[in-house]
This record gives C-alpha cells, structure tokens and sequence, in this order.
C-alpha cells in the first residue's frame, strides 16, 4: 500500500469483500472486515512502507547477499559428506570412527574440517598424521580429533596449500559430488556467488567507493581489465563477506573475528595487489588505502 501525499486531502478506496465464492469454501463465508480494519491490516505488514521496487530490491540484495550464498553453499557441501569420507580414508581405527559419529561434536568436528579446508590446510594429510596418533580410551573421540587438528594447525604454521579452485577468489570450489541433483545445487550457488562478487565491484567503482581508489581504474586492454575486474571482486566480495564498512581498503587489520577471516583477508590483500599492479600503479604512482586519514604517496601498493 502507498499513497503520495495530496494538496488537501487523501481518499482511500478499499475492497472489504471477502474471498469469490469457491476460493476456500472449506472454511465457510469468510468475515467481512471494516474498511479501517482492512488499512490496519496492511499497514501492520513488514515492507507496507516500500515501494514495490523497493521490496522486491530488499529482497533480493536479501536472498543475493555475498554472505547468505556462502552459507548455502557451504550447507550444500555439508549435505555431500565430504568430510565423512575424508575421515573414512584417513586410517582412523573403525571402532573410534563409529564413536566418534555417536558423539554430540560429530557436527562440529566435520564443520571445524570445512572451515580448515577453507583457509587452504591440507586436511587429509593433517588427519592421516593424526590417525597414527594413539587415541587410547578416550571418552569422545570427536572432541579429542577437533582439538588435535587445532593444535596441528596451529603447530605446523598451517602447511598451506595454494588454493587455485576457488570461488570468487575466497570460497574453495567443490568437487566429486555424486548425487547429481546436489552437485546441480552447488554448481547454481557458485555461479550466484562468481556474479555477486562482480556486481558488487562494479557498484564500488559506480560509486567511487573511496576502498576501491588505491586499486585504479580498469586497464584499457580488455582481456587485462577482465583480469582486473575479477581481482577487484575478490576485494568486494571480502567486505560484503565480513561486512567491512571501513574506508580502508581492507579494513582493520587487527580486528579479525576468526582464522577463516584472517584467511580470506590474506587472499583478499593478494587479489588488491595483483589489481593495482594490473591498473599501472606502479611503485611512483601508486597510492595507499585510506585509514581514515588522508596519506601521501608511497611506494607501493599498501591495502
């Protein structure tokens, strides 16, 4: 419902009638309502303030979003059992796997593996070091693999693998899905996932987006500017991710929520450099991303 506001006055016309006949009639006559209680009705409803462009847009930046799509993706993948076959390879004793899959940290040892694998360690090799581990008479083996691959992690340094099937530059690519219905789902997701993240570059640039200048401006040459485009998304689709709204290019660096955000900001400064450097910003013409103050020039590409 909306109205512009008149010169003098306003008049509403309302339909009170209720439903045509045959429309529910297994409910009886439906009651017919005042006018008033019509207009309250609606008035009442979420996005009666809205246009209807504007609602639909809501909506859609809703079930768009960089973030909302990441979740649906990973929701997919977690239905494929990935992870479950990758501990079933992994040379754990059976007994301890049936255990393990018994336990209240199941879930939360096979999201702790995605979110591994998403910051680029080597999981499979990090559990088949694990399995030698004796695990002994443990009463939730779950708990103790979740803890362990932590405290692998955390030991090694990581062993990082480079990530090259990646999603818009931040979300890794999934693979060996079976059910050709999910692995159909999955694929549509990274598609959404690919475009949003370009969209969202291009909004930055529209906007002069202050994050987006010490990046540049798209190369001339139309297969380098492709090349920089799809760098800058990845820049974009970090911020949407984590909701950065600094005008920082990558906002702050101390304010990490998690390993995985740590993660993709790495991915996210590689992906700034390689745009500068593809704009022609080199050492005596590139600027730094602003920090809330303005900077001078400096050598370099500082995001």
């Amino acid at each position: 419902m909306a109205a512009t506001r008149a010169r003098e006055a306003n008049r509403l016309y309302v339909d009170v009638e209720a439903e045509p006949a045959g429309a529910d009639m297994a409910h009886g006559q439906a009651e017919r309502l005042s006018a008033r209680e019509v207009l309250v009705a609606v008035a009442s409803r979420r996005g009666a303030d809205l246009s209807a462009y504007q609602t639909m847009a809501s909506e859609w930046a809703k079930a768009a979003g960089f973030d909302q799509l990441v979740r649906e993706h990973q929701s997919l993948v977690a239905m494929a059992q990935r992870w479950e076959s990758t501990l079933d390879g992994a040379g754990l004793p059976a007994g301890v796997l049936a255990q393990a899959r018994q336990s209240h940290e199941w879930a939360g040892l096979l999201s702790a593996l995605r979110d591994a694998d998403d910051r680029g360690l080597d999981v499979g090799s990090a559990l088949s070091e694990l399995a030698k581990l004796e695990m002994g008479t443990v009463e939730d083996p779950a708990a103790v693999l979740r803890a362990r691959l932590a405290c692998w992690e955390k030991l090694t340094g990581g062993q990082w693998r480079p990530r090259q099937d990646l999603v818009a530059g931040l979300v890794p690519r999934s693979s060996g899905i079976d059910d050709p219905e999910l692995a159909r789902a999955v694929g549509e997701r990274e598609d959404a996932i690919t475009k949003r993240a370009l969209e969202l570059a291009e909004r930055a640039v529209r906007s002069r987006a202050a994050w987006a200048k010490p990046l540049g401006v798209p190369p001339p040459n139309p297969v380098v500017a492709k090349a920089w485009w799809d760098r800058l998304a990845v820049v974009a689709a970090y911020r949407d991710r984590w909701r950065i709204t600094n005008p920082s290019t990558l906002g702050d660096a101390t304010d990490m929520g998690s390993l995985s955000q740590a993660a993709h900001r790495a991915r996210a400064q590689r992906a700034g450099q390689e745009a500068a450097r593809l704009a022609g910003l080199g050492p005596q013409t590139a600027t730094p991303a602003h920090r809330g103050m303005s900077a001078p020039p400096a050598a370099g590409v500082d995001i």
